[in-house]
């Protein structure tokens, strides 16, 4: 799988507010690499869905400012706005709880205890209100749970 990396720091300084959102979730599409099953799905998401999804996370967690989802075929991206305070290993929890509740309410498999196989590659980013990542992670298809790899604390 591969990561954005630096790529997220940057991208706070050109886009502000709640667009960052989507610049996170669009850019984190491109860097997303399937794997696993090779069939294609093209499910998209439904509006409904999204939004079920994104005011599940938003609602159920008050730390989560913000949130979005975007797809490309069988890859879906994940983009969670939390307050500063919020740690990395809480940051990695609401990022599994993102991902199960898009895969519980969406096209995908749902979730058991564990996130398990499913129909689509996921890439997540739980980012500060700035923009600067906390944690960023990838579940390909075949994969049963994300991985985190390791940011950089902010400047």
């Amino acid at each position: 799988m591969k990561f954005a990396g630096s790529f997220f720091t940057e991208i706070g300084a050109w886009v502000g507010g709640f667009g960052i959102l989507l610049a996170l979730a669009i850019v984190l599409g491109a860097f997303l690499s399937s794997g696993g099953d090779e069939r294609s799905v093209t499910r998209l998401m439904t509006t409904a869905e999204i939004e079920t999804a994104v005011s599940g996370i938003t609602r159920g967690f008050p730390e989560v400012l913000d949130a979005a989802i975007s797809q490309e075929g069988d890859d879906l991206s994940l983009a969670l706005i939390v307050g500063d305070a919020t740690s990395e290993a809480h940051a990695k929890e609401l990022g599994n709880s993102f991902v199960r509740m898009v895969k519980t309410f969406g096209p995908d498999y749902t979730p058991e205890q564990a996130l398990g196989r499913g129909a689509y590659s996921y890439a997540i980013i739980v980012a500060r209100p700035d923009g600067s990542p906390i944690v960023e992670g990838a579940k390909g298809r075949s994969g049963t749970r994300i991985s985190w790899q390791e940011t950089q604390p902010p400047a």
